[in-house]
């Protein structure tokens, strides 16, 4: 594992978010990838990068919601579906 990185604090003004958030997002799920050194949570930059242009829209239209079997939000097992619609069955 490689690359610069950055505490709470410094990894939420980075992405001008408040560290709330992103200690929310780490707890309900949703928020750029994190490690754990020891009791420290760390960011690195490749990760907030790659979080944030997977944020990239051209429009409000084009927001999608991943959701998998299990309901977790995760990219390789993920069924993407228009935000707002319900999964089958």
């Amino acid at each position: 594992m490689t690359g610069n990185f950055l505490n709470t604090i410094d990894a939420a003004k980075r992405l001008t978010l408040s560290p709330r958030t992103l200690e929310t997002m780490r707890t309900k799920g949703g928020g750029p990838t994190f490690c754990k050194l020891g009791r420290r949570v760390a960011y690195r930059d490749s990760d907030l990068e790659e979080w944030a242009k997977n944020g990239l829209r051209r429009n409000t239209a084009e927001y999608l919601t991943c959701i998998t079997d299990n309901g977790e939000d995760e990219a390789d097992q993920a069924v993407v579906r228009p935000a707002g619609s319900a999964p089958p069955g």
